[in-house]
């Protein structure tokens, strides 16, 4: 090959690189089926129903399979962040926590939501049966990358998180960006439990 072509080569792959490293690709998403039952919002209660676990988690698939724990008072909003000392969601604890959060999660109207989530520590999270996100290890606050979430049809999706925050401090929020443009956490009158 002659030198110019290589140079040319050489700067293509440096830009897609610096591109690359400045972009955060979105996961691709197809929702699946709204939930059973009604979709008025006055058979559901306001907020994500919660339980808690107390113990120092290392990974969230701990959180699987285990039972018992205590109802926790429920998540109003997904916009949670607190630093050393402060309580970990709904508790009255700084640390070792664990929690299935279970609940709905309501999409207004058909399109391409792009969603993202901030934790601290360790996640896993599901809408409308389908698996998103997984950041299950021990970690600082760190956003998950863009997920783009297609909804077909407009109403309460399922939502499932699983989610521990071993000491220190803790995050738990959620943003969408929605088919209009809108930016925000996602309000609080988007999360309602059966």
């Amino acid at each position: 090959m002659n030198q110019k072509l290589i140079t040319k080569l050489l700067t293509i792959c440096a830009l897609f690189l610096a591109f690359s490293s400045a972009h955060t690709w979105a996961q691709e998403f197809t929702a699946g089926n709204p939930a059973d039952g009604t979709s008025a919002s006055e058979t559901y209660k306001p907020g994500l129903k919660v339980t808690y676990f107390f113990r120092m988690f290392d990974h969230v698939d701990e959180l699987k399979s285990i039972s018992g724990g205590i109802e926790g008072s429920p998540i109003e909003q997904l916009n949670h962040v607190s630093f050393e000392d402060g309580q970990v969601l709904t508790t009255d604890r700084p640390d070792g926590v664990g929690a299935h959060i279970r609940g709905l999660l309501k999409f207004s109207s058909a399109g391409n939501y792009t969603l993202k989530l901030q934790s601290n520590d360790g996640v896993k999270l599901d809408i409308g049966g389908v698996h998103l996100h997984s950041d299950p290890e021990i970690h600082a606050a760190r956003w998950s990358p863009d997920m783009s979430y297609n909804v077909n049809t407009a109403g309460w999706y399922d939502l499932k998180i699983d989610y521990y925050q071993r000491k220190g401090t803790a995050a738990l929020r959620m943003k969408w960006v929605t088919p209009n443009g809108t930016e925000e956490v996602i309000p609080t009158s988007a999360f309602a439990h059966r």
